[in-house]
């Protein structure tokens, strides 16, 4: 029975003609359901349904509704107590960080996600061309969501995985997200929602693999036009050199900058701009 309703739960989210807050509380009773469920076997029932929303995304079909339904079925299992060893680990317990473990070795769940957020917005680069006047803030004609919308929801869903997931963000999804977004935005929208994402990123618990800080902020960041840089990329560029720093000896960080500017094609942009305007930046002083 619990079946039928969840599957008619869904064929109605799915419904063209539904409006978005009755597409919400089918996808909220959906969860609801799926949590307070009797049978025996519920996690396998929720895993069946993560999978059926994977393939959603893998279709390119409402993507932003299947990604906050992964979100939230992964939500309610619960997160592992701290200092925890593997000895005292029930074979019993399945923790959410477990649970985005598993999704990841099977699906590739963050490549997957990187991608489907690069195919978006080279689409939005052509659907943008064709309508100039298009205000990144309202509903695209045949959407549900706005573009601003499109992307902070992929966005939101990759640092859900890495954080509660206890994932790495690896270098080509890395450079994938920062090309199409920071590079090749279509909007300022997208590259400041990439700067305040990355900023997030290299906070106080970094979730880019620490193998790969220096040569991504090397080879991207510093590469990246320093006209571009807004107060939210500053502060970004701040938090990537700030963590190179820490896990640099004071010998190598003084290599660090000239390395950076080694011409490979001689398009290096000006490290010492970069860094007069950070110094202008953290004194509060506008530039």
């Amino acid at each position: 029975m619990a079946h039928k309703v969840l599957s008619l739960l869904w064929n109605l989210a799915h419904s063209e003609d539904v409006p978005v807050d009755i597409m919400d509380q089918a996808l909220s009773a959906h969860i609801k359901i799926l949590d307070y469920s009797c049978s025996q076997d519920r996690d396998a029932q929720k895993m069946q349904w993560i999978k059926r929303f994977i393939e959603e995304l893998r279709n390119d079909k409402w993507v932003i509704p299947a990604l906050k339904q992964i979100k939230e079925i992964c939500s309610l299992f619960g997160e592992a107590p701290q200092n925890m060893s593997q000895m005292q680990r029930s074979p019993h317990v399945f923790y959410r960080h477990d649970l985005i473990n598993q999704l990841q070795q099977n699906h590739a769940l963050v490549t997957l996600v990187a991608e489907n957020l690069a195919s978006y917005m080279d689409n939005m680069k052509q659907f943008a061309q064709e309508h100039p006047d298009y205000d990144p803030q309202t509903v695209r004609p045949g959407s549900r969501y706005s573009h601003t919308q499109e992307v902070q929801e992929r966005l939101s869903f990759l640092r859900f995985l890495l954080k509660d997931g206890q994932l790495w963000l690896c270098s080509p999804q890395a450079k994938q997200i920062w090309r199409c977004l920071a590079e090749n935005a279509v909007f300022l929208c997208d590259r400041e929602s990439c700067f305040k994402w990355f900023s997030k990123l290299m906070g106080d618990e970094p979730d880019l693999d620490p193998d790969i800080n220096r040569e991504f902020f090397e080879s991207n960041v510093l590469h990246l036009d320093p006209g571009l840089l807004t107060e939210n990329g500053m502060r970004c560029f701040e938090r990537f050199f700030k963590g190179l720093l820490l896990s640099l000896s004071v010998l190598a960080a003084s290599y660090l900058l000239p390395h950076a500017c080694e011409a490979k094609s001689g398009s290096c942009p000006s490290v010492h701009l970069i860094c007069l305007r950070l110094s202008v930046y953290d004194r509060g002083t506008p530039y």
